[in-house]
């Protein structure tokens, strides 16, 4: 019975360490063809971007300039795939920003659960352009991305999915919508 623990042991943990890895990708390898089409690179500014049924890849420098066209942003971290506030709906969230007079800007950090894209929504989708980072583990090009964003590495960026800015500076992340 001891000479079978050992194996068990080790195909327990690969299937641990193969699961983990899946979890934490960025999902693009899951999409359909269809749903690949209309992943696109951002080649215009965020701000002159509508909701056109694509998600759009994005790096730091293109969502700071966004930013800095505005007095008062909020960088929404969306999670599709999660329940609670890193998965609140982000249509919900853009009526809260309205009628506080915040620009919104929305980033998801997967592909997991994107599509389809409510026709609803009047803002585009974006998604973290993790080519960049030389990974498709979303925690991993996730992190450096909103570090790099925010200029921030304290504990509170980092579990928090609610970014706000005033005139183009970082000032503090939230972890409710409901803080702001």
């Amino acid at each position: 019975m001891t000479k079978f623990i050992r194996p068990i042991l080790s195909l327990v943990a690969g299937c641990m360490l193969v699961s983990c890895i899946e979890i934490n990708s960025s999902g693009y390898s899951d999409l359909s063809e269809s749903e690949r089409r209309h992943v696109r690179a951002c080649s215009s500014p965020i701000d002159s971007l509508r909701n056109d049924g694509n998600i759009y890849k994005v790096n730091v420098g293109q969502v700071k300039g966004c930013i800095a066209r505005h007095d008062k942003v909020l960088v929404y971290e969306y999670l599709p795939f999660c329940s609670g506030e890193n998965g609140r709906s982000p249509l919900e969230v853009k009526r809260l920003c309205d009628r506080r007079g915040i620009a919104l800007i929305v980033v998801s950090s997967v592909y997991d659960g994107i599509f389809p894209i409510p026709a609803s929504n009047t803002f585009p989708m974006l998604v973290i352009d993790n080519s960049v980072y030389g990974t498709d583990n979303y925690q991993d090009y996730g992190e450096q991305f909103y570090k790099s964003l925010t200029g921030s590495d304290d504990e509170s960026r980092q579990m928090s999915s609610y970014h706000y800015f005033h005139k183009g500076r970082y000032v503090r992340s939230y972890d409710s919508i409901r803080q702001l």
